[in-house]
Order: structure tokens, then C-alpha cells, then sequence
């Protein structure tokens, strides 16, 4: 188990107060701002990790491979190699709290955890929460921001919704993960209502996601044409505008629930650009209390 430097704020008197607490981080970095908010307060941040390490550690685009993100995100931190399960859960029995920010499904057991600390603070932070209808949906910083207003209200109204240049929407997840508690609540209203405006947003993140869309797109009669399925990520980002073309079309059939559901059923990150009176209406916001 090795240290990293501690990066504090000279000179602020409560970079110190987490000190005696020990927080587990299982973070990918969907929560790696929680962690870096309470190392940054004192706490002692251990990040558990596979013998292969964690994700993001190393992105081939950037300079030497090193990710810049994953440093900025987890300095201060000591890392720990664990091999199985039960390291893991020893890990816990140590530990003030734990953070994890899983994939729809795969969270620890909180009742478990709890069962071997009982003091223990269990924080998940995911897309839409570990309950409601939409707790399974494939998700990214784009589609969330569409979920909850903040794209609505970014660039001109006679436009497309605009995404804001830096993805914000997990950096703001983990922030609230540190400091805020919340009530899920169990009010769970129908949504009645469409969208106000037709835009939906859509992610390919993975060569997976964009086989999908076009499995999607060819067994609704909306084939994407064979020089532009065949194309590898590069290739689509210099043809986006006739990509963008093709799925426009296939989405103007449908309704933005209709598109995002299709879609979310294939598991391809996708949800209708709300604005706050979508939100007011949501159902997911609704369960979980918000």
C-alpha cells in the first residue's frame, strides 16, 4: 500500500477535519469527485483496486498516457490491491464509509455491509438512483444533462440544446455524494407529459453502443448505410453530420419517448431533453423525492 502526497490547501483551517475518518473508495470515475472532495477535508481515502488496477488510469489520447483526469481526481489517495470478496468486506470492517459507483445491478448489499459495520456510511452514486423506473437505464454526462433540465436551459432557444463544453454532470453527482444526505421518499406519480420540445440525447461511448444503434435503426426499415456503419470512432466524428442525418430521421418518426425507450432497450444512453416542468413531472425524480 503506497501514499501519495497530500495535495491540501495551504493555509485552510478545515483541510484537516475529516482527519480521523477512513473512507473505502470503489469509485470508477462516475464518483471519483466525492473522494477527491473528502481527501481534500482530511479524510484518509483508500482506493481499492484489482490487481490490474482501475479503469482511466492510463487513456492512450493523452500525453505519455497518462490521465490527467485520474490524477487531478485521485490525488492524496492510497491505493489498495485486493483479490477476492472477502478482502474486501475486511477492508469494511475498518472503515468509516464507503463509496461506490457501480453499474445498474452490480452495487454491494447495503444490508450486508452494515451487518459487519454497523456505523458504516454507504454512499451510491449512480444515474438515477438504486430505485425507481428508471434505476436500469443506460446513461451518460450528455443524457443525464438532458434528464435533468440543465441542457434545456444552455444555448439559444431557437437551437438544438447545447451541451456545456466539460462534462459536469458526475463531477456534480460525487460533490453532492460528500456533502449532501438525501431522502429518497416513496412517492412514485405518473408522467403524463411529453417533453415541450423534440430533442433527445444520444451517446455512443462504445463501439458496442454504435453496433447497437444501428441494429436499432436497420429492424425499424432505417438501415444505416453500410459507409457509415462500417466506420470506426474517428471516422464518425468526421461524417457526424451524416450520421447525425440518419438517426434525425429515424427519431422524427417517434415521439422523444418512444426514441428513448427503443433505444434504452438496447442499452444505448439516451433520454428526452427536459425542461423544469418535465422535471416537476419525471417519475424517477419523483421516487426518489426530489
Amino acid at each position: 500500500m503506497a501514499r501519495c502526497r497530500h495535495a491540501g490547501t495551504a493555509g485552510v483551517s478545515f483541510a484537516a477535519k475529516l482527519t480521523p475518518y477512513r473512507i473505502l473508495d470503489l469509485t470508477d470515475h462516475r464518483g471519483a469527485m466525492c473522494s477527491a472532495i473528502l481527501g481534500s477535508l482530511g479524510a484518509e481515502v483508500i482506493l481499492v483496486e484489482g490487481p490490474d488496477g482501475r479503469g482511466r488510469r492510463r487513456r492512450s489520447h493523452e500525453p505519455d498516457g497518462r490521465s490527467l483526469e485520474w490524477w487531478a481526481l485521485r490525488r492524496g489517495a492510497r491505493s489498495c490491491v485486493i483479490h477476492d470478496r472477502n478482502e474486501l468486506l475486511e477492508l469494511v470492517a475498518g472503515a468509516d464509509a464507503v463509496i461506490e459507483s457501480p453499474d445498474p445491478g452490480l452495487g454491494l448489499d447495503h444490508d450486508e455491509l452494515r451487518t459487519i459495520n454497523p456505523g458504516l456510511v454507504h454512499t451510491t452514486i449512480t444515474a438515477f438512483g438504486s430505485t425507481g423506473p428508471k434505476t436500469d437505464w443506460a446513461a451518460s454526462d450528455l443524457t443525464i444533462a438532458a434528464s435533468a433540465c440543465s441542457a434545456a436551459i444552455t444555448g439559444d432557444a431557437d437551437r438544438a440544446p447545447l451541451r456545456i463544453t466539460a462534462p459536469q454532470s458526475w463531477l456534480h453527482a460525487g460533490s453532492h455524494g460528500a456533502v449532501y444526505p438525501c431522502d429518497p421518499g416513496d412517492a412514485d406519480p405518473a408522467n403524463p407529459l411529453e417533453p415541450p420540445d423534440p430533442w433527445v440525447a444520444i451517446v455512443c461511448e462504445t463501439e458496442h453502443h454504435w453496433e447497437s444503434l444501428c441494429e436499432v435503426l436497420e429492424a425499424d426499415g432505417h438501415a444505416v448505410p453500410a459507409e457509415l456503419a462500417g466506420l470506426d470512432a474517428p471516422g464518425r466524428v468526421a461524417r457526424s453530420d451524416d450520421i447525425d442525418a440518419v438517426v434525425g430521421a429515424w427519431a422524427a418518426a417517434r415521439t422523444p419517448a418512444e426514441t428513448e425507450a427503443a433505444l434504452q432497450a438496447a442499452g444505448i444512453p439516451a433520454h428526452a431533453n427536459q425542461n423544469g416542468l418535465g422535471c416537476l413531472v419525471d417519475p424517477q425524480l419523483n421516487h426518489r423525492g426530489h
